[in-house]
């Protein structure tokens, strides 16, 4: 369980003073931030503990009645699972107050979420980037770089001060590339070098990828979309065309998509052997082939047979979704994850205030989340962790079907 505490104390000095006059400027007309519960944390730091000092904004920190969200939430959970360190965090509503609190506690971390790596200052180390992203120069944008990164670097002699100081009169226009990092007091600070060492080995992750499409809709980096799809000849996709629409019409589907789960599980490859032990075009497990009458010598027509039985049976359990393509992503997500953990990530999509009939960026980040234990361990999972790749897969094979769909 994740310990949370606003403390609000007043400015030691004239800087932070001048901080909080800039953010307040900044931040007019903006409702209060919600209060998380009040826990006080032990100051004593250990080995495989963490302290993440940062302040309540509408993406990376986001607290509801339910939860505590937000990129940095999700970001964080990942690190504190994988390397099995206990995480706690003190949030703030100004980051003058979060910056104050941080100069307090040498080893501890504060996140920043807006950087401008020319006049980041440098007595302080900072993490790698765990999010980079162009933004237009705003005010907005403007007043948290002035107040993130101190007043005193836009002295007139500053290389950068022209262009910050048209922007605030409104002249510039231009994008800046905006890193989010973490900065940290000792330079030798354990967390965060072992937080560099995780940002650096996630960097193309498919869940971390996922996470910034979901928060930010950055575009999902080629590695999620590296399966090239077939070019039809003559209208046909597969050896196999004439077994895929013989066998969907008796179940009234679409024989395009389930060529395209084909596709997708074996390039149409009938003698195929998965690593976790499934095979044929339709990559079906032991369990569920025996389910479907078929085994490792099933020919090629009696694959595809039990494929279009499976993919009608799963497409009838979601009637209840009104959308036809989002009714399909569930069907395939069901395919690829069984359908007791789409199941389970829908539960966990109404309690966290998304769409449980909506697959895309709903259902979908819920399936992603069941890899972690603040998920998985949650009541309303009742089919245990899941490590596996169904938010991409859906989507993906979907894309697959659609343009097979327009031939």
């Amino acid at each position: 369980m994740k310990n949370y505490s606003f403390l609000f104390s007043p400015s030691l000095s004239l800087l932070y003073a001048a901080l909080w006059v800039i953010f307040f400027a900044s931040s007019c007309g903006k409702g209060p931030a919600k209060k998380a519960p009040v826990v006080v944390d032990n100051p004593e730091v250990l080995v495989d503990s963490i302290v993440v000092v940062a302040w309540v904004d509408s993406t990376f920190v986001h607290i509801t009645k339910n939860d505590t969200s937000g990129f940095l939430i999700d970001f964080i959970n990942r690190f504190s699972e994988e390397n099995s360190l206990h995480i706690s965090y003190r949030l703030y509503q100004h980051f003058s107050q979060a910056l104050e609190a941080f100069m307090k506690h040498p080893n501890h971390l504060l996140f920043i979420p807006s950087l401008h790596s020319s006049i980041a200052p440098t007595d302080l180390p900072f993490s790698k980037p765990i999010l980079e992203r162009n933004l237009p120069l705003t005010s907005e944008l403007l007043s948290v770089l002035l107040t993130v990164n101190y007043p005193r670097f836009f002295s007139s002699e500053h290389p950068v001060n022209p262009l910050f100081f048209k922007g605030l009169l409104g002249n510039a226009e231009t994008v800046l590339k905006v890193p989010s990092c973490f900065a940290s007091n000792a330079s030798d600070s354990l967390q965060l070098k072992r937080l560099d060492a995780f940002i650096a080995r996630v960097e193309n992750r498919a869940d971390i990828a996922f996470l910034k499409h979901f928060y930010f809709k950055i575009q999902l980096p080629l590695s999620m979309r590296r399966y090239r799809v077939p070019f039809a000849v003559n209208g046909q996709v597969s050896p196999f065309d004439a077994s895929f629409k013989k066998n969907a019409k008796s179940y009234s589907i679409d024989w395009k998509l389930v060529a395209a789960i084909a596709f997708k599980e074996s390039r149409f490859n009938p003698i195929a052997v998965g690593s976790g032990g499934a095979y044929g075009l339709m990559q079906f497990m032991p369990f569920v082939a025996s389910k479907y009458h078929i085994d490792g010598k099933s020919t090629p027509d009696e694959q595809i047979r039990a494929g279009c039985k499976l993919v009608c049976n799963s497409y009838r359990t979601w009637n209840s979704i009104e959308s036809e393509e989002q009714r399909i992503k569930f069907t395939l997500a069901s395919y690829n994850a069984g359908q007791g953990h789409v199941l389970d990530a829908q539960r966990l999509a109404k309690k966290y205030g998304l769409n449980p009939q909506v697959w895309d960026d709903n259902v979908q980040l819920m399936v992603n989340n069941l890899s972690l234990a603040k998920y998985y361990k949650d009541p309303l999972v009742k089919s245990g962790p899941y490590h596996g790749h169904a938010d991409q897969y859906a989507n993906l094979v979907y894309q697959i079907y659609l343009s097979w769909k327009a031939i």
